[in-house]
Protein backbone atom coordinates (compact mmCIF):
# COMPACT_ATOMS: atom_id res chain seq x y z
CA UNK A 1 0.00 0.00 0.00
CA UNK A 2 2.81 2.02 0.42
CA UNK A 3 4.21 1.82 -2.86
CA UNK A 4 0.67 2.64 -4.33
CA UNK A 5 0.95 6.13 -2.37
CA UNK A 6 4.53 6.83 -2.99
CA UNK A 7 3.60 6.60 -7.02
CA UNK A 8 0.77 8.86 -6.11
CA UNK A 9 2.51 11.43 -4.80
CA UNK A 10 5.49 10.86 -7.83
CA UNK A 11 2.56 11.24 -10.34
CA UNK A 12 1.30 13.95 -8.13
CA UNK A 13 4.53 15.29 -7.56
CA UNK A 14 6.02 18.94 -8.83
CA UNK A 15 7.93 19.17 -11.89
CA UNK A 16 11.00 19.78 -9.45
CA UNK A 17 11.00 16.22 -7.96
CA UNK A 18 10.66 14.46 -11.70
CA UNK A 19 13.58 16.79 -12.73
CA UNK A 20 15.26 15.50 -9.57
CA UNK A 21 14.85 12.07 -10.22
CA UNK A 22 15.82 12.03 -13.90
CA UNK A 23 19.20 13.42 -13.21
CA UNK A 24 19.69 11.52 -10.31
CA UNK A 25 19.53 8.19 -12.89
CA UNK A 26 21.46 10.24 -15.12
CA UNK A 27 24.28 10.88 -13.05
CA UNK A 28 23.76 7.06 -12.09
CA UNK A 29 24.56 6.02 -15.41
CA UNK A 30 27.19 8.35 -16.30
CA UNK A 31 29.13 6.80 -13.50
CA UNK A 32 28.26 2.75 -14.05
CA UNK A 33 29.52 3.61 -17.46
CA UNK A 34 32.62 5.89 -16.30
CA UNK A 35 33.76 2.86 -13.87
CA UNK A 36 33.08 -0.13 -15.90
CA UNK A 37 34.26 1.38 -19.34
CA UNK A 38 37.51 3.29 -18.75
CA UNK A 39 39.46 1.50 -16.78
CA UNK A 40 38.87 -2.01 -19.43
CA UNK A 41 39.84 0.62 -22.16
CA UNK A 42 42.79 1.90 -20.15
CA UNK A 43 44.08 -2.25 -20.13
CA UNK A 44 43.77 -2.54 -23.53
CA UNK A 45 45.43 0.53 -24.27
CA UNK A 46 48.56 -0.51 -21.65
CA UNK A 47 48.56 -3.97 -23.48
CA UNK A 48 48.53 -2.83 -26.60
CA UNK A 49 51.36 -0.54 -25.90
CA UNK A 50 53.11 -2.77 -23.98
CA UNK A 51 53.16 -5.41 -27.03
CA UNK A 52 54.05 -3.02 -29.45
CA UNK A 53 57.76 -2.01 -27.16
CA UNK A 54 58.01 -5.53 -26.76
CA UNK A 55 58.11 -6.56 -30.44
CA UNK A 56 60.10 -3.52 -31.35
CA UNK A 57 63.02 -4.34 -28.45
CA UNK A 58 62.75 -8.25 -29.69
CA UNK A 59 63.39 -6.92 -32.96
CA UNK A 60 66.46 -5.14 -31.91
CA UNK A 61 67.56 -7.58 -29.83
CA UNK A 62 67.25 -9.87 -32.35
CA UNK A 63 69.19 -8.39 -34.69
CA UNK A 64 72.21 -7.66 -32.47
CA UNK A 65 72.25 -11.24 -31.14
CA UNK A 66 72.39 -12.70 -34.52
CA UNK A 67 76.33 -12.24 -34.63
CA UNK A 68 76.53 -13.90 -31.50
CA UNK A 69 74.56 -16.98 -32.54
CA UNK A 70 76.69 -17.48 -35.79
CA UNK A 71 79.86 -17.03 -33.60
CA UNK A 72 78.19 -19.15 -30.34
CA UNK A 73 79.29 -16.42 -28.18
CA UNK A 74 77.34 -16.89 -25.09
CA UNK A 75 78.45 -14.11 -23.18
CA UNK A 76 78.08 -11.52 -26.39
CA UNK A 77 73.91 -13.13 -26.52
CA UNK A 78 73.51 -12.44 -22.59
CA UNK A 79 75.29 -8.97 -22.72
CA UNK A 80 71.91 -8.20 -25.50
CA UNK A 81 70.10 -9.59 -22.96
CA UNK A 82 71.18 -7.47 -20.04
CA UNK A 83 70.76 -4.40 -22.27
CA UNK A 84 66.79 -5.01 -21.55
CA UNK A 85 67.35 -5.37 -17.78
CA UNK A 86 66.53 -1.63 -17.21
CA UNK A 87 62.65 -1.99 -18.57
CA UNK A 88 60.92 -2.66 -15.52
CA UNK A 89 58.40 -4.71 -17.31
CA UNK A 90 61.21 -7.13 -18.91
CA UNK A 91 61.59 -10.39 -17.15
CA UNK A 92 63.70 -12.78 -18.81
CA UNK A 93 65.37 -14.08 -22.14
CA UNK A 94 66.26 -16.79 -23.94
CA UNK A 95 68.09 -17.99 -27.29
CA UNK A 96 67.13 -21.11 -28.46
CA UNK A 97 68.71 -23.02 -31.46
CA UNK A 98 66.77 -22.90 -34.58
CA UNK A 99 65.85 -26.41 -33.35
CA UNK A 100 63.59 -24.79 -30.81
CA UNK A 101 64.61 -26.89 -28.13
CA UNK A 102 68.13 -26.21 -26.89
CA UNK A 103 68.86 -22.61 -25.05
CA UNK A 104 71.81 -21.41 -26.41
CA UNK A 105 72.20 -18.61 -23.86
CA UNK A 106 69.76 -17.24 -21.44
CA UNK A 107 69.01 -14.55 -18.75
CA UNK A 108 66.34 -15.61 -16.06
CA UNK A 109 64.97 -18.12 -18.85
CA UNK A 110 63.41 -19.93 -15.84
CA UNK A 111 61.01 -17.30 -15.80
CA UNK A 112 59.15 -17.42 -18.89
CA UNK A 113 56.78 -20.03 -20.27
CA UNK A 114 58.94 -21.76 -22.89
CA UNK A 115 57.34 -24.98 -24.01
CA UNK A 116 59.49 -27.71 -24.67
CA UNK A 117 59.75 -27.10 -28.33
CA UNK A 118 58.97 -24.09 -30.54
CA UNK A 119 58.61 -24.23 -33.84
CA UNK A 120 60.96 -21.59 -36.11
CA UNK A 121 59.01 -18.41 -36.62
CA UNK A 122 58.23 -16.92 -39.89
CA UNK A 123 57.84 -13.67 -38.26
CA UNK A 124 57.94 -11.86 -34.63
CA UNK A 125 54.50 -13.21 -32.44
CA UNK A 126 53.76 -11.85 -29.13
CA UNK A 127 51.34 -14.40 -27.48
CA UNK A 128 49.64 -13.06 -23.31
CA UNK A 129 50.48 -16.45 -21.11
CA UNK A 130 49.01 -15.26 -17.85
CA UNK A 131 50.56 -12.12 -16.77
CA UNK A 132 53.46 -12.66 -19.27
CA UNK A 133 53.66 -11.49 -22.59
CA UNK A 134 55.93 -13.46 -24.40
CA UNK A 135 57.59 -12.31 -27.73
CA UNK A 136 58.67 -15.18 -29.97
CA UNK A 137 61.01 -13.55 -32.84
CA UNK A 138 63.21 -15.19 -35.13
CA UNK A 139 67.04 -14.51 -35.04
CA UNK A 140 68.56 -14.85 -38.51
CA UNK A 141 72.47 -14.00 -38.73
CA UNK A 142 74.01 -12.86 -42.70
CA UNK A 143 75.93 -16.25 -42.19
CA UNK A 144 73.58 -18.11 -42.10
CA UNK A 145 72.89 -19.08 -39.01
CA UNK A 146 69.09 -18.85 -36.88
CA UNK A 147 67.68 -19.16 -34.07
CA UNK A 148 64.66 -18.12 -31.93
CA UNK A 149 65.12 -15.32 -29.05
CA UNK A 150 62.31 -15.37 -26.37
CA UNK A 151 61.61 -12.44 -24.19
CA UNK A 152 59.01 -11.56 -21.57
CA UNK A 153 57.32 -9.16 -20.17
CA UNK A 154 55.37 -8.80 -17.22
CA UNK A 155 51.48 -6.85 -17.24
CA UNK A 156 51.70 -6.60 -13.38
CA UNK A 157 52.36 -2.74 -14.10
CA UNK A 158 49.43 -2.43 -15.77
CA UNK A 159 46.79 -4.63 -13.52
CA UNK A 160 48.21 -2.30 -10.59
CA UNK A 161 47.68 0.77 -12.37
CA UNK A 162 44.71 -0.14 -13.60
CA UNK A 163 43.26 -1.50 -9.85
CA UNK A 164 44.24 2.06 -9.08
CA UNK A 165 42.85 4.04 -11.32
CA UNK A 166 39.59 1.75 -10.71
CA UNK A 167 40.03 2.82 -7.27
CA UNK A 168 40.27 6.47 -7.89
CA UNK A 169 37.00 6.20 -10.56
CA UNK A 170 35.19 4.93 -7.90
CA UNK A 171 35.92 7.41 -5.38
CA UNK A 172 35.47 10.09 -7.64
CA UNK A 173 32.13 8.65 -8.53
CA UNK A 174 31.17 8.20 -5.25
CA UNK A 175 32.08 11.96 -4.15
CA UNK A 176 29.52 12.78 -7.46
CA UNK A 177 27.11 11.27 -6.31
Amino acid sequence: MSETNALRVLRRGSVGLRILLTVIVLVVAIVAFQTLYFPERQIAALNNALEVKALSLGSLMAHVAAPSLEFDDKEAAVSVMRGAVPDVEFVGAALLADDGERVVAGLAADKLALPKKIAFPTSPTAALHGDLLEVTQPVVSKGGARGILVIGFSTENIVAGSREARSTTFAISLVIL
